[in-house]
């Protein structure tokens, strides 16, 4: 059994603010962008399986998912490659540098939703996150999606089956649906995780 005291550790500021990961304004992924110095940094961060994630879309409905930055701005004006006759690298090109990737997961209901959701995730769109350490084998979901490569890992304090060994614990970060999202027709007073404001 995880360890209370362990759920209850403040990881970062409530509510840390990111952006949805955004290309020139339109719907793109990692994989039909193939810029180099992007995908090695998502990688780096993330991990091959989650960088995986989003090769179609920065949103990932079917996985529940979304793909997001700490910093405002179209990734095509911090990620641009010098042109062959040696142009400008970009007006912020030295940012890249400090630009972190975060997995978020939306709300359980919307995943695999899009078609019904009350308005859709936009790209650039600022989202507020709720940060939780989670035991990795109680999550629902796609595990590659909550256990990137490079993810801030815990003991939790308590002892595993063996006696010996700690239990894995991970951060995890979620939409807080500040602007209070839902599922549209008939189904959505049922279903709608609204947080509203």
């Amino acid at each position: 059994m995880a360890n209370n005291q362990i759920k209850h550790q403040k990881v970062e500021k409530n509510n840390p603010v990111v952006w949805v990961c955004d290309w020139n304004g339109s719907s793109q992924g990692l994989g039909t962008i193939k810029n180099t110095s992007l995908s090695g940094a998502v990688i780096r961060q993330l991990g091959a399986g989650t960088f995986d994630l989003f090769k179609d879309d920065f949103v990932n409905y079917k996985a529940g998912v979304i793909l997001c930055m700490n910093q405002g701005g179209v990734l095509n004006k911090f990620f641009t490659v010098a042109s062959p006759s040696g142009g400008n690298l970009g007006a912020y090109r030295n940012i890249s540098d400090s630009i972190v990737f975060k997995c978020v997961r939306m709300p359980g209901a919307f995943k695999d939703q899009k078609n019904i959701l009350s308005s859709p995730y936009g790209y650039g769109e600022k989202l507020f996150l709720t940060v939780s350490i989670e035991d990795p084998d109680t999550l629902i979901g796609n595990l590659v999606a909550q256990v990137p490569k490079g993810a801030a890992v815990f003991n939790s304090g308590s002892s595993g089956t063996s006696g010996s060994s700690k239990k894995r614990m991970i951060v995890v970060y979620r939409d807080a649906n500040i602007i209070g999202r839902c599922l549209k027709g008939s189904a959505a007073s049922a279903n709608s995780i609204g947080v509203w404001s």
